[in-house]
């Protein structure tokens, strides 16, 4: 993967995982910059499964800057605990509701509902799914 000087000197600043490290870089991208966007909604249907919790407000926060003031974001995340190795050499992060409650309105958001459902694809594996609304009288700050 070839970086930047300047991709190289903020993944230096904070460390992501492989996966993340990639998703990351996409939103990274000048081509990409969310800030100058505006959507009325958001979908990320297992679009963060490999972010770990640290980086899950840094990677959201940025996104949401392309979200319009009360714009809705559709999330869904593998539910369990810790990380979960696939076959393939994936690493899934696993969450559970309440942390993710916890960090919707330092985010500010706001759930307007809650989903958990089998994967029809692998039964062993729940999703949770949750429609958020951006509360724009709250100012994002994570550091």
């Amino acid at each position: 993967m070839f970086l930047s000087s300047k991709q190289i000197e903020i993944k230096n600043k904070i460390y992501l995982s492989p996966n993340a490290l990639r998703c990351f870089l996409f939103i990274l991208e000048a081509v990409f910059v969310f800030q100058t966007l505006a959507f009325d909604a958001i979908l990320l249907i297992g679009a963060l499964v490999h972010v770990t919790p640290a980086e899950l407000p840094i990677i959201l926060k940025r996104i949401l800057a392309a979200l319009r003031p009360a714009g809705h974001l559709l999330l869904t995340l593998k539910e369990g605990t810790g990380t979960r190795n696939a076959e393939d050499g994936r690493v899934f992060t696993l969450w559970q509701d309440k942390e993710l409650k916890e960090l919707f309105p330092v985010l500010g958001l706001q759930v307007l509902f809650q989903y958990r459902q089998l994967s029809q694809l692998r039964p062993t594996d729940i999703w949770l799914e949750y429609r958020i609304r951006q509360n724009n009288r709250i100012c994002f700050s994570l550091h």
